[in-house]
């Protein structure tokens, strides 16, 4: 099947966006393709925001409709000011026709049917459509569609708001030839750590027609120095690539071969049954798919086939895992459950993965206009976070690039684009090289990954519903405050007990509630919700509304008396004249006079049915200290005298040469990120050897150990830092608090598979009968999101987990991660960490609540979404490091005379053991 293309000529398109802002047009449905019926129509368009219908006759017109509301078949009339009807004539050099409502509000009737804007009807006999002007629309039929109603195809766009450019660049990039020569050169020289092992071998994995074989063409091109085209690709809807490829790149033509191959695969599709079988996954991952052979989507290669290689060494085995998604390019359900089951699979064999945006250039038009403008296009951050969010891949692993697709000749931005990408692979493929074993994968952790290649249990992050325009709008209502999200109703339940279970007792609390005629209003009150059964007085109480969007400021309605504040009831929210989840449902009860004053339409354009309802805590962010609570040198002259420091440490106790540091703490954290972003500093470029995330459940599944070396084939640091699976909120979920005994006496072995509901027994393999204090931890580091909220079964696991290592005397310290995200004060310049006041606050909350002395809280930023380090951040992250060196050494003094003295024995008995 073919890919759905527009009919919209150029010249048509054009005159299209000529009727909006800055937008791009994305084909959602095609009445020729997906046919013509309005079931068809309503499961490709319902739920999709802003859509315009364009529809064809045989007498050339090209006209149709614009709305800004949902599709969902609700049944009602939608009222909507930004509907209009439009015509683009038949080609004949007309302008635009352009028809709005006649009482400028006449939008919809959302039913099952076709699309019903009164005037004209689409879709009610197929491939006819319905005239009636007058009704809500006034028009000549001669001018709309020049009287002919027959069509010869009907489309529906998602018209999607591209935005402008950022203030300040997401990323920083070189885009000089310099940087071009620079990255060729690091790319042709690189070198495998592994002995035996010659190539990076790089596995791609995507959607049919995503770019992968155009990827691989495109990067061989630009080591050719000349257009290729060695990976089929095409342009349907069915993967081109049948077979397992594995292609290797020479640097130009009879030239020497680059230590990378890249792997094309057959592409992902949404149905079941077809495209790549995710149960191939696994064996073209250990190397045992021989090259050429042909996918089977309904059947995984069988070991008895000819295609088959029972044995495999590390050098045929993939590497590093690189996803391809177009940007253009929508992400239904059943992919995202695709994905979900791919990513957990490799996370479980430790492969470091990276993914690719691709045809940037197709998805932004400030971007296909100067592609050096793509790290400062808002749309395609704002694509980034989206797939980041829905695939559950941190930032800092997505790379924006553009393949050749049209051009004869190759072009220096694309180059560094695609030469930047490869050079992230290559350093990715270093952290899975590091991560081998002496052993490599062992049978017990073979058997552990085939199990687990299991559907799929991500559950992405609650994000909020507010635009940044609307995020803008709300926060000038208030002086300097953050909104942190505590309850979504189309997440947690339209339910006065969902409200109050996440709301309750979280002091100033503002709500968010959302209608289908874009309004967004609510309440604000600087009292607790807590059930109290009484009339809550409040004179900072008020109710708000920022309009539907169309350039309104944001509207306040302080109480009648200046002291009405809400009825604090099991119920929905009461503020009197508003009223939420009334009845438990989806709607709010208006009653304007009832302690607060306003006109329907001003507060809500008087439609009471909500699409969405959000609680937020509203939380003073406050200024500067007049004085910072630490000092701290921001210098480069300060790193490269920690960096030192830390390369020169030596343990006080004889016969152990590193401090080894445990990370515990809550889910999404950012405890694999930490280890990261400390072996980037210590690298000197971006690594990913811990696998992380962005999802709701633990990425890290195993006790890992993570050795860090100083720069690629450097000395190995007198440090290791060592993750475990995180803390969740519910009793047998997360890390096993039981387990924690064993890793503290170092009796778990590295890779050992956690298993929330039952610890480790001591007949089981990865037991430990016996170690040296060497293989023990030393330090113990708690890690916490500065953005979110302690639950109180957190600090129940915390207070167990704190009780137990207090007893075993290991010294304990405190992450504060995230803090640029916490605080925008932070956020504009990281070295104010000290100065604010709201860090400084979060900080003693922490401490309080965790029974962590303040001095034990060491406030950091992991890398998250950076391809290129930076001094502040690294300065953070080193203090941190010292600071466990330091507590390691208090453990170490801590040993009695004889556990020292019995130190080099147990290292050399440790060392025959294994």
């Amino acid at each position: 099947m073919s890919v759905v293309k527009s009919s919209l000529s150029s010249d048509q398109e054009k005159k299209l966006l000529s009727l909006f802002g800055r937008v791009r047009l994305h084909l959602l449905y095609k009445a020729s393709v997906h046919g013509y019926a309005s079931d068809s129509f309503h499961q490709r368009c319902d739920k999709q925001g802003p859509t315009l219908l364009a529809a064809y006759n045989g007498s050339g017109y090209v006209f149709g409709a614009y709305t800004a509301k949902d599709y969902g078949q609700s049944y009602v009339l939608v009222s909507d000011d930004e509907a209009f009807l439009y015509s683009l004539g038949n080609g004949k050099g007309n302008a635009p026709l352009r028809v709005a409502s006649d009482d400028g509000k006449y939008g919809f009737t959302d039913g099952a049917a076709g699309p019903d804007f009164g005037a004209l009807k689409f879709l009610l006999l197929r491939a006819i459509v319905v005239s009636n002007p007058g009704t809500g629309f006034t028009f000549k039929p001669v001018d709309m569609h020049g009287d002919d109603r027959a069509l010869t195809e009907l489309e529906a766009y998602r018209v999607e708001d591209i935005g402008g450019f950022l203030a300040k660049p997401w990323r920083a990039t070189d885009w000089t030839i310099k940087r071009k020569q620079e990255l060729m050169k690091k790319i042709q020289e690189y070198q495998p750590e592994l002995s035996g092992v010659t190539q990076a071998r790089v596995l791609l994995v995507g959607p049919v027609g995503a770019g992968k074989s155009s990827f691989f063409n495109s990067i061989n091109s630009l080591f050719r120095g000349h257009m290729t085209s060695q990976a089929i690709s095409g342009v349907c809807g069915k993967s081109v690539t049948t077979q397992f490829r594995s292609f290797p790149i020479k640097a130009g033509k009879g030239g020497k071969m680059l230590p990378l191959v890249l792997c094309d695969t057959m592409g992902l599709e949404s149905q079941p049954e077809a495209g790549l079988n995710v149960d191939d996954l696994y064996n073209i991952y250990k190397g045992r798919i021989a090259d050429r052979y042909q996918f089977s989507p309904g059947t995984p290669l069988q070991e008895d086939a000819p295609s088959f290689r029972k044995t495999s060494t590390l050098g045929e085995q993939i590497h590093c895992v690189v996803y391809v998604f177009d940007t253009c390019q929508l992400l239904c359900d059943e992919i995202i459950e695709k994905m979900a089951a791919i990513r957990k699979r490799t996370n479980l064999m430790n492969i470091p993965q990276l993914l690719l945006m691709a045809k940037v250039d197709e998805a932004c038009p400030l971007v296909k206009e100067n592609l050096s403008d793509v790290y400062r296009s808002e749309y395609i951050y704002k694509k980034a976070q989206q797939l980041s969010t829905a695939l559950g891949i941190p930032l800092c692993c997505l790379l924006p690039v553009k393949n050749y697709s049209e051009e004869l000749e190759l072009e220096l931005s694309t180059d560094l684009l695609l030469l930047n990408a490869v050079q992230q692979m290559l350093h990715y493929a270093d952290s899975f090289f590091e991560n081998q074993p002496e052993s490599h994968f062992d049978r017990q952790r073979e058997l552990c990954c085939l199990y687990y290649f299991s559907p799929p249990g991500i559950m992405t992050v609650v994000k909020s519903s507010l635009s940044s325009d609307q995020e803008k709008k709300l926060l000038s209502l208030f002086g300097r405050v953050r909104l942190h999200l505590l309850y979504k109703a189309s997440v947690h339940g339209y339910a006065s007990d969902s409200f109050h279970q996440r709301c309750d007792k979280q002091g100033p609390t503002l709500l968010a509630a959302y209608n289908g005629s874009g309004y967004v209003f609510g309440a604000y009150t600087a009292k607790d919700y807590s059930q109290s059964g009484v009339l809550v007085s409040d004179g900072e109480a008020f109710l708000y509304s920022l309009g539907n969007g169309k350039g309104n400021a944001p509207r306040r309605v302080a109480s009648d008396d200046g002291k009405y504040g809400f009825t604090d009831g099991a119920a929905g929210p009461d503020f009197g004249a508003l009223k939420f989840l009334e009845q438990d449902a989806a709607a709010v009860a208006s009653n304007p006079g009832t302690g607060f004053t306003f006109k329907p339409m001003d507060m809500h354009g008087d439609d009471l049915a909500l699409t969405e309802l959000e609680a937020y805590r509203v939380e003073d962010i406050g200024g500067f200290l007049a004085k910072p609570w630490r000092g701290n040198d921001w210098t480069i002259k300060s790193k490269q005298e920690l960096m030192k420091k830390i390369q020169e440490y030596q343990p006080e106790l004889s016969g152990v040469t590193q401090a080894r540091v445990l990370l515990v703490g809550p889910v999404g954290a950012g405890k694999s990120s930490f280890f990261n972003s400390i072996n980037s500093v210590f690298r000197g470029h971006m690594t990913s050897q811990a696998i992380s995330g962005v999802c709701g459940k633990s990425v890290t599944t195993q006790f890992r150990s993570f050795p860090i070396k100083a720069g690629k084939g450097g000395k190995m640091l007198p440090l290791v830092l060592c993750d475990t699976m995180g803390l969740e909120s519910q009793p047998e979920a997360g890390l096993n608090v039981d387990d924690l005994y064993n890793i503290y006496k170092g009796r778990i072995a590295d890779r050992y598979q956690f298993s929330p509901s039952t610890p480790l027994q001591e007949d089981a393999p990865g037991f430990r009968k016996t170690s040296t204090l060497g293989e023990q931890i030393h330090c113990v580091v708690y890690v916490f999101d500065t953005c979110q909220l302690l639950c109180d079964e957190i600090i129940e696991k915390m207070a167990a987990i704190r009780k137990r290592t207090n007893l075993m005397n290991i010294p304990q310290l405190l992450l504060m991660a995230k803090v640029d995200e916490a605080c925008p004060l932070v956020k504009e310049n990281l070295s104010n960490v000290y100065r604010s006041e709201y860090i400084y606050k979060k900080a003693q909350q922490l401490s309080t609540a965790l029974g962590i002395p303040l001095c034990c809280v060491l406030p950091v930023k992991n890398y998250s979404e950076e391809l290129e380090l930076e001094l502040s951040t690294d300065l953070l992250l080193l203090n941190a490091v010292q600071q466990m060196l330091h507590y390691a050494d208090s453990f170490f003094e801590n040993q009695p005379e004889s556990e020292q003295e019995m130190s080099d024995t147990e290292q050399k008995m440790s060392k025959n053991r294994n």
